[in-house]
C-alpha cells in the first residue's frame, strides 16, 4: 500500500473542493494535477479512476489520493446515484512516499500525516463533520483564509489517525465503541 507523508508544521493550502453528485456513467475527467493533491471520497455509488497505469475501484466510504503531475481518468462509468466529495490542497512541507505492508507496526512522527494512496474510512461521521466545516468555512465570505487550511489539514490528520490505528490494532474495537469511549473522556 502506498503512502504519502505529509509534513504539517504548517497547514496545507486550501485549492478548492466541493460535493458531486455524479450522474449515470459519469467518468473522471482526463486531468493532470499542477502541484496539488486530490482527495476523492465516496459517500455512496462508485468511481473508477486510473492514476498512471493503476486503476482503483471507490466504493461508499472510500477515498483515494491523487498526486500531482501524473495524468488521472476516469476508466469506467459510475452508477447511478454516485455521491463524493472532492478536495484539491497544496503541501506546505515535504512530501516523501513508502510502501506500508498491513501487518507493519510503526509511529508517526508528530509533525507528520500518513495518507495512503487508498483506504477505506472507518468512522466517517467523523471525516463527514470536519469535511462539511471545511466546505462551509470556504463558502463563508467573512471566513480567514487559514481557517479552511487547518480544515483540511484536520481532514488528513483524521485520515492519517484511522489508517495507523487499522494497521496498528486492526479490527480490535469497532466505530461505535470508540464513539462511546470518546463520549465519555
Amino acid at each position: 500500500n502506498k503512502v504519502y507523508k505529509f509534513s504539517l508544521y504548517e497547514p496545507v493550502k486550501f485549492f478548492k473542493a466541493g460535493q458531486y453528485f455524479a450522474q449515470n456513467g459519469w467518468k473522471h475527467k482526463n486531468i493532470i494535477n499542477d502541484g496539488d493533491y486530490e482527495l476523492f471520497i465516496i459517500l455512496k455509488g462508485a468511481a473508477f479512476i486510473q492514476i498512471g497505469n493503476i486503476k482503483y475501484s471507490l466504493n461508499e466510504h472510500d477515498c483515494l489520493l491523487i498526486p500531482p503531475y501524473i495524468r488521472h481518468i476516469g476508466f469506467d462509468g459510475s452508477p447511478p446515484d454516485t455521491e463524493y466529495y472532492w478536495m484539491h490542497f497544496f503541501p506546505s512541507g515535504t512530501v516523501t512516499t513508502t510502501y506500508i505492508s498491513d501487518e507493519q507496526q510503526h509511529d508517526v512522527k508528530p509533525s507528520e500525516v500518513e495518507i495512503p494512496q487508498q483506504f477505506q474510512i472507518k468512522n466517517f461521521e467523523r471525516l463527514t463533520i470536519l469535511i462539511r466545516q471545511m466546505l462551509d468555512s470556504n463558502n463563508d465570505s467573512t471566513s480567514l483564509e487559514l481557517a479552511t487550511n487547518f480544515f483540511v489539514s484536520s481532514i488528513l490528520i483524521e485520515i492519517s489517525r484511522q489508517f495507523v490505528a487499522s494497521i496498528n490494532q486492526p479490527q480490535k474495537n469497532s466505530s461505535k465503541f470508540e464513539m462511546i469511549k470518546n463520549w465519555i473522556r
